[in-house]
């Protein structure tokens, strides 16, 4: 391989398709014989896919909890999608956290929800002095052009609250008597 340490995030698809094409990958390269006509693929495509590769989720609940071994705990991340119409805010962050990583160990949970994003990213952790990350956004200087970027995105939130209160999850049918 060209550059063996290249990485790759696939983001905003989910993880619960990844085992499948996985070992459909690795059938068809075996199947075909791939490695006699290509000698310079030294690895199955499912260990290229653990070398190079991540992937992220956010509204999952059956994968977290079935297939982080099939896929490798080392390679998956969580993420909000935020701010698309299907992401997640606020209080549903914390519920499909711990609806999808409940069954999980603290160490597959603390990879998921931060270990592999700081290898992969190299950033350093908040600093024990942080009570929160509230507490370390607050710290940081504010310009006006970055006042106004908040407020817009709490507008925003607040915006997306009221339609959703106002709409059905299927298509954003409105539901008779909001």
């Amino acid at each position: 391989m060209r550059y063996p340490r290249i990485k790759f995030v696939s983001v905003e698809s989910g993880i619960g398709w990844i085992p499948f094409v996985l070992e459909a990958m690795d059938y068809q390269f075996q199947g075909n014989s791939v490695r006699e006509e290509h000698p310079e693929f030294e690895l199955l495509p499912s260990e290229y896919f653990a070398r190079n590769v991540y992937a992220c989720y956010w509204f999952e609940q059956t994968a977290p909890r079935r297939l982080i071994d099939k896929i490798g705990v080392d390679n998956v991340l969580f993420e909000t999608d935020f701010p698309h119409p299907t992401s997640l805010f606020g209080d549903e962050v914390h519920a499909r956290i711990k609806s999808g990583l409940s069954d999980c160990e603290d160490s597959v949970r603390h990879k998921i929800l931060w270990g592999n994003a700081q290898k992969l990213y190299k950033v350093t952790g908040p600093s024990a002095s942080a009570k929160s990350t509230v507490e370390l956004v607050q710290r940081i200087p504010v310009t006006d052009e970055q006042d106004q970027f908040r407020a817009a995105v709490r507008r925003f939130l607040n915006d997306k609250l009221r339609a959703r209160k106002q709409c059905s999850p299927v298509a954003g049918v409105r539901v008779k008597g909001s």
